[in-house]
This record gives C-alpha cells, sequence and structure tokens, in this order.
C-alpha cells in the first residue's frame, strides 16, 4: 500500500466521549492530506454547529477554559460562525460581549463571572489579527492578554479569536486554543464551509514547534441575519471609522 493511500477516518464524538445527535451529510469527507495520510471526517449540515457548541460546553463543565481560534479569508464568514456558535452556547448573548480593542477585551474578560454549572461566559476578540498583530506581540497590551489567559483556567471562559491567518497572531497565543476552525467559500462568493481542528493529546506533541492539529470534523452554516447580526454590523462600522 502506498503512502498516499493511506486514511484515517474520525467520527463525531466529543473528546470527553460524549455522542451529540447531528446530521451527517457525509460520513467520509475529504479534509486533506496530513503527513501522507488522508484524512477524512464527517461533513454535517447546519447542525454541526451545535455540536461544536456542545464540546465547547464539555470543555467548561470538566472545569477547563476554552480558547477557540477562527481563521479564514476576509469575507469568508469568520463572525458567522463564530456568532452562530456563540449563540448555540447561549441565546442570550449580545454584542457586550463582543471585542475590536484590547482595552475592551480586558474588561469583558474581567467582568466575566467564573464559568460552570451551566454558566458558560465568552468573549468575543473579533479582527483578533489587528488586536494581535504577530509584530507587535512585545506591546504591553499583547502581554497583558498572554497572560490572562495562561491564567485564564481558573475562570473557566470561552475566548474566542477571529484571525485571517494563525502566523499573524503572536507565538505567545498562538497555541493557546483548544480548538481551531477554518472557514473557507467552496465557491465563489458563497460562504458557508468550516472545518474544524482539536489537536489531540498525548506525548508525541512535544516533538513539534507548535501545537500539532488534526482536521476533526467539517460543516455548513447559513447566513445570520437580523437581530445580533444588525448589532454587530453596525458596531464593526463603528470600530473601522
Amino acid at each position: 500500500m502506498g503512502v498516499f493511500e493511506m486514511v484515517k477516518v474520525n467520527v463525531p464524538i466529543t473528546p470527553g466521549g460524549k455522542l451529540v445527535r447531528a446530521h451527517v451529510v457525509n460520513p467520509e469527507h475529504f479534509a486533506g492530506y496530513q503527513n501522507g495520510v488522508k484524512i477524512l471526517v464527517p461533513l454535517l449540515d447546519h447542525e454541526g454547529v451545535h455540536l461544536v457548541a456542545e464540546v465547547i460546553k464539555e470543555r467548561i463543565d470538566r472545569g477547563r477554559d476554552c480558547p477557540i481560534l477562527v481563521t479564514g479569508d476576509r469575507g469568508a464568514g469568520k463572525s458567522t460562525v463564530i456568532l452562530e456558535i456563540a449563540l448555540e452556547i447561549d441565546s442570550k448573548l449580545d454584542i457586550d460581549k463582543i471585542a475590536f480593542r484590547l482595552d475592551d477585551f480586558n474588561k469583558i474578560f474581567n467582568d466575566n463571572p467564573p464559568g460552570g454549572n451551566g454558566v458558560y461566559p465568552q468573549v468575543i476578540l473579533d479582527e483578533a489579527g489587528h488586536a494581535l498583530f504577530a509584530q507587535d506581540w512585545m506591546s504591553r497590551a499583547q502581554k497583558i492578554v498572554a497572560k490572562q489567559l495562561i491564567i485564564s483556567r481558573i475562570k473557566r471562559q470561552i475566548i474566542w479569536f477571529a484571525v485571517p491567518r494563525r502566523m499573524q497572531l503572536n507565538n505567545q497565543l498562538r497555541d493557546m486554543p483548544y480548538i481551531w476552525i477554518h472557514v473557507s467559500e467552496p465557491a465563489e462568493y458563497k460562504q458557508g464551509y468550516a472545518q474544524v481542528h482539536l489537536s489531540p493529546p498525548g506525548p508525541d506533541q512535544k516533538w513539534y514547534l507548535e501545537k500539532y492539529w488534526e482536521p476533526w470534523c467539517a460543516f455548513v452554516y447559513p447566513e445570520l441575519e437580523g437581530g445580533l447580526w444588525d448589532r454587530y454590523e453596525k458596531k464593526k462600522i463603528d470600530f473601522v471609522n
């Protein structure tokens, strides 16, 4: 058997072993090659949002924090997928949990209650590439964020970062996420495809210069309209201006 004939198939079970009911469109969706191995993952419909939300809540329920990195080209749907999953976790979430500046991020982080017992505090740092630009990683504000994330397990918070590419985050933050979601356009001008990566535990991680990620599942999602999305867009335009 040639090296490119080796296949690894992942299944949609949470890292804690919980089965989550979700509609699988294709149980063996091609997610690319990794170290010469063809990776097949389950492709879910919009219920993939629910699956990822359950993985995040499981993390908090087990006494951990849950930093999540969301990457993708500009306009590919990073903010949409963040808000859809965040709303699945907490239907009352609003723009007061979204930050575009480090000072606002710090305030939300500090004001959020500890997670656990059915409480899932979230903070969203949108446009993290702007706030945490890799070449500016030595700034005082970035050091504060890095230190907060080091101790964030104590408060068990859900922390979202949106940035086009992983390398645009400074190296103090790049490997802290528990989940990495990459969004892309399956066709020109068409949003709605996300690939979810997890980092398998175990001693092999020590051999990698950075955290080793594996595709875990993929899902499709629709556009988000009205309500929170309209308030989010207004807040983002205010930030851009």
